[in-house]
């Protein structure tokens, strides 16, 4: 039997060699003030696939054997060669995606340093500003409200309890949509039950098949509903359109900046990004660029 005091240099050892894998497990991409100096960087992009399956491909970012494409890859891609430009600095990158959460997602950027960007369907809000940068908005988002098809329309968010009496709420935590139903719960529907999903996909999947659900997806997976003709109603009364996607990062991020004056080139109204959202998403999300 091992003695008390060794017992506690192994308890000691074992959780300060926890606590340093914690620390340094986070993302490490290369500063701007590291690359400035050495004229080369690195870049890391974290994303995640919970908004994206064959049957809806989300268009802003999915790996396509092997390489990654979509409105995301094509504006980072861009802002590589104005990193060259401008700064002289090469840029190398790559793709990870740790998260099997959206939450989890979140964090990942949040407890990385340096060049790390967050490329997904980031609603951009000040509870997040406080714990993240963005880039200024690429898309302009409405979040819609679905049920199935059969589902009468609803006439007033006012009279939701009643119109919608007996349905219950999917949604995904740490998520505008979660946030908007518990909204909605406390202003108009205190009965309404909220559970929780892991995907958006999910939300899609169980309003089109119960008559009982409801629940709110992106504009983007709303249009790809309609495309592959699932049993989905849309209730515009219930539209939040303030939503604003951008691209995360770290909240002491010296890139943040940097990607602010790229933007601020007029990026979003070139050919080569409006045919990226053309081909990736449709020419119905055109009016979605800001």
């Amino acid at each position: 039997m091992l003695n008390p005091h060794l017992m506690k240099i192994l308890t000691f050892t074992f959780f300060s060699s926890f606590l340093i894998t914690s620390v340094f497990s986070q993302q490490q991409g290369t500063s701007f003030d590291e690359a400035n100096r050495t004229k080369k960087a690195e870049f890391i992009y974290i994303y995640e696939t919970l908004t994206h399956s064959e049957e809806y491909p989300n268009g802003l970012i999915y790996n396509n054997n092997g390489e990654f494409v979509g409105v995301l890859p094509t504006l980072v891609e861009a802002f590589e060669a104005y990193v060259k430009k401008e700064y002289g600095i090469i840029v190398t990158s790559k793709f990870i995606n740790p998260a099997t959460s959206f939450a989890g997602f979140l964090n990942e950027i949040k407890t990385s340093a340096g060049g790390v960007f967050g490329l997904s369907s980031i609603s951009i809000t000040d509870e997040r500003k406080k714990q993240m940068s963005f880039s200024p908005t690429f898309l302009n988002n409405i979040d819609v409200m679905v049920t199935h098809k059969d589902v009468p329309t609803l006439t007033s968010l006012q009279t939701i309890d009643s119109e919608f009496k007996g349905k219950t709420a999917y949604s995904i935590p740490s998520t505008t949509y979660y946030h908007t139903i518990e909204s909605l719960k406390k202003e108009s529907f205190p009965s309404l039950v909220i559970k929780p999903v892991q995907t958006p996909i999910d939300v899609l999947n169980k309003a089109s098949s119960d008559e009982n659900s409801f629940g709110y997806v992106d504009f983007i997976l709303y249009l790809r509903s309609l495309e592959n003709r699932k049993s989905i109603k849309r209730h515009p009364i219930a539209d939040v359109a303030s939503d604003q996607y951008g691209i995360a990062m770290p909240l002491k991020s010296d890139w943040a900046s940097i990607i602010k004056d790229f933007f601020d080139t007029g990026y979003l109204q070139s050919l080569d990004y409006r045919k990226a959202i053309t081909n990736h998403i449709g020419n119905q999300a055109l009016r979605m660029v800001k």
